[in-house]
This record gives C-alpha cells, structure tokens and sequence, in this order.
C-alpha cells in the first residue's frame, strides 16, 4: 500500500477540484473507491467529511495542540489502513469517533502530561472550575460513547455531532425513520445508564 503518510498528503487541491462529483457519493462508496483502487480523492473526501467532529473529539482528549493533531493524523491514517476491514460503512461516523477516542487516549498515555485536556475552544469565559467540569465531562461522553454498540454509536454520533436529520438517518441507513428513532431513543437511554 505504500507510505500512508505520503498517500494522504500527495491529494492535490487540483485533483479534488476535479472531483467535486465525490461530495454526492455515500460514505460506503468512497470508502470502497479507497480500499479497492486507492483513488486517493475518495480519502481525501471522507477525510473532509469527518474532519470537524474527529477534530472536536479529539481535543477533549489531549493535553496538546501537538497532541491533538498526533491524534487526529492517527485516527485518519487507521481509516487509510484498516478501511477495508469496515463491515457496515454506514456506521463509519461512529467508528471515526471511537477511532478518535482511542486515538486521543493512546497520545495522553503516551505523553502524559499533568495538565488537563484543552477540550473544545470555548466562545465565553467562563469560570475555571465550570470549563475544567465541562471538558471533564465532554472525555466522559465520548469514552461511554465509544462503547455503545455500533448501531446505535453511528446514528447518534451523525444526528447529534454531524446535525443529521432523522429522515435523512433513514435514507442513510436503509430503514424507516421509525427505527432511527427508536435507535436514537434506546442509544441514549443505554448512554444514561452508562454515564450514571
């Protein structure tokens, strides 16, 4: 496969601008453009599709800016590596933040560091105590989250991190808006008892 380093940064912008038509496929089409022909444009839009809430994700579990791009980096490079190995592409918002999770995880442990996580930027000041209880909670979330089943991880990560609508859930997915909702509901119930 080669240096996943180089494949990821050798996307020119000229190419993407030549295939702006990838921005209609689904997320299973790209990912097999990618894993059966490497067609590094198909990367580099998953990539860009998922780079705010990997980014976000990532934040609130490092310590560093350094750090939070070492995880974000790792967490795409997974993806150029391990693609092949998805068996519902659907899901693959929730496998990007769980990905993430570890990946933010693995960096804190391996640098540790004795401050806190830099969390998401925070558009008010706001009280020290509230922001670090914020970012403490935020790294809570997202490990209970990571741990979800699958199913119910990728559907609330795409309607609350990606503002999907649930019509568009159900298109995404292949089901009724019915069982989005109930996805959604029993995803969350199941989040409640955990975070309790």
């Amino acid at each position: 496969m080669g240096n996943l380093s180089e494949t990821i940064a050798v996307v020119r912008p000229e190419e993407v601008n030549q295939e702006e038509w990838l921005c209609g496929l689904s997320d299973a089409d790209l990912l097999d453009a990618w894993t059966r022909d490497q067609f590094r444009p198909a990367l580099a839009e998953l990539i860009t599709r998922y780079s705010v809430m990997v980014l976000s994700v990532c934040r609130r579990g490092c310590a560093r800016e350094v750090d939070v791009d070492d995880a974000f980096q790792t967490t795409f490079l997974y993806l150029a590596r391990s693609g092949g190995s998805i068996r519902h592409a659907e899901r693959l918002p929730g496998w990007l933040q769980r990905v993430a999770q570890r990946s933010a995880v693995a960096t804190w442990k391996k640098n540790r560091l004795p401050c806190e996580p830099i969390g998401d930027p925070s558009a008010v000041v706001e009280d020290p105590l509230v922001q670090l209880t914020h970012r403490h909670e935020a790294v809570v979330l997202d490990e209970e989250l990571s741990d979800l089943p699958a199913k119910y991880r990728a559907v609330i990560v795409m309607h609350h991190y990606e503002a999907t609508s649930i019509p568009d859930l159900a298109t995404h997915f292949g089901t009724t808006v019915g069982t989005i909702r109930g996805r959604l509901q029993r995803g969350r119930k199941m989040l409640a008892i955990r975070l309790r």
